[in-house]
């Protein structure tokens, strides 16, 4: 019996607590227990910082898409902005491009614009859900789906870019941010599936928020130009307007009321000074640093003229290298129609050279086309070689240059035999082929080097380089290539 009952003893002694079996349960049921703590539930303020951070993440991507605006409001006035490092680093060739260019015209907004309207759109939906008193599941996902937009489009532009041949670094610190972003709205709980998110919130604010960021930026889209082109055009419009209003005695010279493309144009200024006043403030600003760099650049003997158009004899010689394919070169040809049609001959004259982007017929140029027959940046310059002599030249330039960048060697073909007076179509063919001509190429390969050509156009008056901008060409035409005259030390 002793025995038994140590053993029995022994098994008790041995058994767990019960309190031990029972575990938190039990601990939790005494009073002077610590009690666990509830898992949060989903909208609760340990969520709120990556709402917030969100929402902090979008109006960086808003200020950014500021700065970009005023960066290429700069670059179209004239200045270099100070994302353009290079021409592979160069965020004004991204904002230029025809994608770019084509957002820009379709919206009324261009592209920095979207940065800012995303941005805006990021930040309330973002904000709003972390303002909200539950989980607002609504206003989660809303954020979330803003973020996906926001990379998708993302992913757009970058191909954009690189199609472009050039990098922005202020676009893709954007695209840092829109990821950024993104990847913060998946930091938090959604408080439901997507599919039981209401719509309201879902849609609505998001889409309410893009409405009245669109709204907040069209006006200054609408302002801002699409182009160096347009904005260049704008500036000396407002000029010459001003101008002829003060100055009724101006006039165009005799015939030369219209520009190539047949629409009328302000009359030339009477002096430099009067085209200079009436210039807005960041042309004057790009007319000042375009004078000064002028002065400061070596003047380099040129060779003979090998075709000009305007008088051999006039005070401001301007000497261009362009690739019929460059889009830039096709801008430079426009504006000196564009002057050319508002002063007389004996003002200004235009030579014209090549140097093709392609390596068939430009050994300093590394890419290649497999056929240089087929190649329009090798046949463009050979065409307009053999149409020096023929009075239908400057008609065959303007065709060229008014399809660029989309144009092909046949084009090319077909649109001289139509321009071209005195050439046969047989003859013209002879010429494309000849050594003479191919000897002409590489002349104006070889004269082009001469002057450390980095890209095209290159823009040389009377021998020292400028930037190809219709304000500052025309202000050297007025000053007759004088960098010293009295009119610049008031700029």
């Amino acid at each position: 019996m002793a025995k038994g009952k140590k053993r029995s003893k022994g098994r008790r002694s041995g058994t767990p607590n019960a309190s031990k079996m029972r575990g938190p349960s039990a601990a939790a049921s005494r009073p002077d227990a610590p009690k666990a703590a509830a898992p949060a539930p989903d909208g609760a303020p340990a969520d709120r910082p990556w709402l917030w951070a969100a929402a902090v993440l979008g109006l960086a991507v808003l200020g950014l898409g500021i700065v970009q605006w005023v960066e290429l409001l700069q670059a179209q006035a004239g200045s270099a902005p100070f994302c353009s490092l290079n021409e592979r680093v160069n965020c004004a060739t991204v904002w230029n491009s025809p994608f770019a260019k084509a957002i820009h015209r379709a919206t009324g907004v261009p592209l920095a614009g979207w940065g800012i309207v995303w941005g805006f759109a990021a930040a309330v939906t973002a904000g709003w859900a972390a303002f909200a008193t539950g989980p607002a599941p609504g206003l989660r996902w809303a954020a979330r789906l803003t973020g996906i937009a926001g990379v998708l489009s993302c992913v757009v532009f970058l191909v954009a870019s690189l199609a472009a041949g050039a990098i922005c670094l202020t676009c893709l610190a954007t695209y840092a941010g829109v990821l950024a972003f993104a990847g913060t709205t998946w930091g938090f709980r959604a408080g439901k599936a997507f599919a039981e998110a209401p719509l309201g919130p879902l849609l609505g604010v998001p889409l309410a928020a893009v409405v009245v960021g669109y709204g907040a930026v069209l006006g200054p889209g609408l302002q801002t130009p699409v182009s160096p082109t347009e904005a260049e055009a704008r500036q000396a419009e407002q000029a010459l307007e001003q101008i002829s209003e003060s100055d009724p005695e101006s006039s165009p010279p005799e015939g030369a009321d219209e520009d190539e493309k047949g629409e009328p144009v302000s009359p030339a200024p009477a002096s430099l000074q009067a085209f200079l006043a009436q210039l807005p403030g960041p042309a004057r600003q790009a007319v000042a640093e375009g004078v000064q760099s002028y002065r400061d650049a070596a003047q380099r003997p040129t060779e003979p003229p090998r075709h000009v158009q305007g008088s051999p004899d006039a005070p401001v010689r301007i000497l261009d290298f362009v690739d019929v394919l460059c889009g830039h070169c096709a801008h430079l040809h426009h504006t000196l129609e564009r002057l050319r049609s508002m002063f007389p001959p004996s003002a200004f004259s235009v030579e014209t050279r090549f140097f093709p982007l392609d390596g068939a017929c430009n050994p300093n140029v590394s890419r290649s086309s497999p056929d240089p027959a087929a190649s329009a940046r090798c046949v463009g310059p050979k065409a307009m070689i053999c149409a020096e002599s023929d009075p239908g030249y400057g008609a065959l330039k303007a065709a060229v240059f008014g399809a660029s960048p989309r144009i092909s060697a046949d084009q090319i073909r077909s649109m001289a035999r139509t321009h071209l007076e005195d050439v046969e179509p047989a003859e013209f063919e002879d010429c494309l082929e000849s050594e003479q001509t191919e000897a002409a190429l590489r002349a104006d390969v070889t004269y082009a080097m001469g002057f450390d050509i980095q890209g095209t156009p290159l823009v040389l008056v009377n021998g020292r380089q400028v930037r190809p901008a219709l304000p500052l060409l025309m202000a050297l035409i007025l000053a007759e290539g004088d960098p010293n005259h009295p009119a610049f030390d008031d700029l």
